[in-house]
This record gives structure tokens, sequence and C-alpha cells, in this order.
């Protein structure tokens, strides 16, 4: 910083700490970083606004082009009409008969060659404005029809690093503060030289959970999990680990198995789990592996280990509010029905009981077993 900029009223220069320097040079750069992503989300908007426009534009040009062709087959019927008169012949002729009309007369050879001209016509007019028709309904849901079985909020959100969508499968790291991310994108902000690289991109908070190891052992990789929670490389055969037994417990619960596990065809599964002031175990509604989330991150979307988001909604709580039911929900569909949960056939282990302290051996991470 030249010494020119750092005068008193007196002229007279003044030093300034190191650390003043520095904490006005990371103000600076999380400014324009600020900036860029501003920039780059205006880029992306007016991308989208110009595909929507030449969309509706290529639309009412298909619209324009259906009325003219229908507005011309009118006319073409109408002036056949004309020229070749349909016999008249009466109703009670008809059905008394029931027979054909009489061919050998010169109105009748017309009126056989204007049915062949005009089924012809009238067919390939058809096939003309069927596939016109279909082509526009390629995008309006109305007529093609959305498909019941697809959850109703499956909406792919949004990286605020990359600013691409996160489709289901990828590596996804959902931070304490509730927001998802690549984690190939968290690791070139780890090993940039930012000044803010431990905070998150989106709300700015710290991000003391997010430690990445160079020489990671996969401590916490389970059957069923596409990518490592710990360094976000992808699981291999020789990753995969057992889970051993709860120290607390007497025997392995199988509620904390990871395994996917299949429903009964004859007893409904059970996707609700009993919440505590030290988290809850839910399950994700794609792979069925189950996992826990912190209380802070009820009614927020999630990660599982296998790259599913979705989200994590109380169903109910306690009159202290320190116990409920907590559901996992992908989008708007939910996974358990409107009556009432099945009774329990024994007391709720100790480890979901509520003031109950979590294993200290275990790593424990915001989404994580």
């Amino acid at each position: 910083m030249p010494l020119s900029t750092l005068v008193k009223y007196t002229n007279e220069p003044v030093r300034l700490c190191d650390r003043c320097v520095q904490e006005q040079r990371h103000h600076a750069a999380s400014v324009r970083r600020q900036k860029d992503l501003e920039r780059a989300r205006a880029r992306h908007r007016s991308v989208i606004e110009q595909e929507a426009a030449e969309w509706t534009r290529k639309e009412q040009e298909k619209n324009e082009r259906f009325l003219r062709n229908l507005k011309r087959l009118e006319i073409h019927v109408r002036n056949m009409d004309e020229e070749y008169p349909i016999p008249n012949h009466s109703r009670g002729s008809l059905i008394r008969t029931r027979s054909v009309p009489n061919l050998s007369g010169e109105s009748s050879h017309a009126w056989i060659l204007f049915n062949k001209h005009k089924t012809h016509f009238l067919r390939e007019t058809h096939d003309r404005i069927c596939s016109e028709m279909m082509q526009c309904a390629r995008y309006d849901n109305t007529l093609v029809g959305l498909d019941k079985n697809k959850p109703a909020a499956d909406v792919l959100e949004e990286c605020a690093i990359c600013l691409e969508n996160m489709e289901h499968g990828n590596a996804i790291l959902t931070t304490a503060c509730g927001h998802n991310f690549h984690w190939h994108c968290l690791k070139e902000i780890q090993g940039s030289t930012r000044s803010n690289y431990e905070h998150c991109p989106s709300c700015r908070s710290e991000m003391k959970e997010l430690k990445l190891r160079k020489d990671c052992e996969h401590p916490r990789v389970r059957i069923g999990h596409r990518f490592c929670r710990d360094c976000g490389e992808a699981v291999r055969k020789e990753h995969i680990k057992p889970r051993t037994l709860d120290p607390y417990t007497s025997r392995q619960s199988p509620a904390l198995t990871t395994e996917p596990v299949a429903p009964s065809p004859s007893i409904p599964p059970i996707s609700s789990y009993r919440s505590g002031i030290h988290g809850a175990l839910v399950q994700c509604p794609q792979c069925q592996i189950q996992m826990r989330v912190l209380p802070h991150m009820f009614n927020m979307r999630v990660a599982c280990p296998s790259g599913h988001v979705f989200l994590v909604q109380v169903a109910g709580s306690g009159r202290n509010g320190s116990t409920g039911d907590v559901a996992a929900q992908y989008g708007a569909a939910s996974l358990f029905g409107s009556g009432p949960l099945p009774p329990r056939s024994q007391p709720p282990p100790m480890y979901l009981q509520p003031g109950f302290p979590l294993r200290p051996s275990l790593p424990y991470h915001q989404s994580g077993v």
C-alpha cells in the first residue's frame, strides 16, 4: 500500500499494523468474490431468459402455422363440397333397402372420385397436424401428463460454487448451516489460497466440521455408500467396513445399520423415528439408508452417503419440545401415512431416549451415522 494514501490531516505518514492490512485484504477479497458470484448469477439468468424467449417465439410460430393449415383445410373442404356435391338420399330409403345407391350415374362417379381425394387429403393433413401437436406436447405437461410415481418436489438444487445442478448420486456434502455443495467444489476452495476458504459460500458461516484428509482411511464407509463422507472419494469394495457393536448396548440395533432395508410386503415400513436433544435417526427414501442428523437440521434438505438430497421434516413434538417424530421426506411425498404410528412392542433403545449422550468413540458428522 503506498504511503501517499496513509497520511493524517497534518500530512504525516502513518504506519498500520499487519493485522489491519490483512483484514482489509480479506474484506476486499470477500467483496470481489460476492461481486463475481452476483455477475455469474446474472449471466445465468440472462441465458435462461433468452432461451425462454426463443422457445416462446418458436411455439408462437408453430401455433400460427397450425392455424393457417387448419384454415386452409377448411377452405379446401368447402371448395370440394361446392365442386362435387354429395347426392341426397333419404334416410328412409337407406334403411328400407339397406343397399348402396345406384353408381351408374355421373353424380355417383364424381362422388367416388371425391371420396378418394378427400380421404387421402384428410389422412395426410391429420398426420401432419398430429406430428406438430406431438412436438408441441413435449414441452406441455398438460398434454403429456406427469408421472404420478415421481415426487412432486423433485427439484434439483443448485451448487452456489459452480452454479450447476446437483444431480442425484453425486458426491454432495451438507454443511452444519444446512447448505449443500459438491465435494469437488469444496476441495478446490480448500486447496486454493483464498482468504475465506473456511467459510460457507452461501451464508459465510464458519465450516468447522469440514476437514479434508489427504490420506483418508474411509472410517465411516458402509454397505450402500457411494462416496466417503470424510474426503468425498468414490467408494470401492475394499473401503467398505463392517459396523461395530454399540458400546452402550449389549447387541447391535437394527436401526443403526446403513445397509438398504427391503420393506416387508405384509408389515408397512416405519420411516419415523423418535428424536431427541442430541439428534435423530432418519431414513433416505431413495436408498433406504439410515443416518443421524443434528436437531438444528430438522426441516432442512440433507444429503445421504449415496448422494440423494431429501427433506428432514418434524412430524410432531412433545410438551417441552425435546422429543418428537422425525420423518424423512423427499419433496412433498410423505413416507408415512396420516394415521398414528403403530405401537411399540418394547421400549425404545437407550440411544434414542432424550438426554442420552452420543458415543464418544464414533466420529460425529452433521448428516452421517
